[in-house]
């Protein structure tokens, strides 16, 4: 073999190799507005088969002070003062864990704060989360103003 198509080769390898031993990834809009906990809120439901995700943001939100919670499909988005959108993905690698949780959260039909975590399926353990902390560290973060949840994330 040629000596430079084998640099070429090793160079290739270990960056496919480091590509996959990547972390977790998180992204963070909060919202600039205090969030009323009195008012409305409607959760969307999650596409998951699994829906772990979704079931920490419902308590999530209700540990959070919201009790005019309401869980809808069918509905168009002026029906209630915020909506908030969950989409989540898990895997399985040794166990099932989640993959990604995306979190979206409309006031009267605008957006005022999104969250997003990702973690790829790879050699390491840090894709092992608790997912009921890593969504309260999310919902913490779009709605500053309210109560705080426990999260050893923070």
């Amino acid at each position: 073999m040629d000596k430079k198509f084998r640099l070429a080769l090793i160079a290739a390898s270990c960056t496919a190799l480091l590509a996959g031993c990547a972390g977790p990834s998180e992204t963070l809009k909060p919202s600039k507005h205090n969030v009323d906990v009195r008012k409305k809120i409607c959760v969307l439901p999650d596409d998951a088969k699994r829906k772990e995700a979704y079931n920490r943001v419902i308590e999530g939100l209700q540990e959070k002070g919201f009790t005019n919670l309401e869980e809808k499909s069918n509905m168009k988005i002026d029906d209630c003062y915020y909506v908030m959108s969950c989409q989540s993905a898990s895997e399985w690698g040794m166990s099932n864990f989640t993959t990604q949780i995306h979190l979206k959260l409309f006031e009267k039909g605008n957006v005022i704060s999104e969250a997003h975590y990702t973690h790829s399926n790879n050699a390491t353990f840090d894709k092992y989360i608790n997912t009921k902390e890593m969504v309260n560290k999310m919902l913490n973060g779009m709605m500053p103003n309210t109560k705080k949840l426990k999260s050893r994330y923070q």
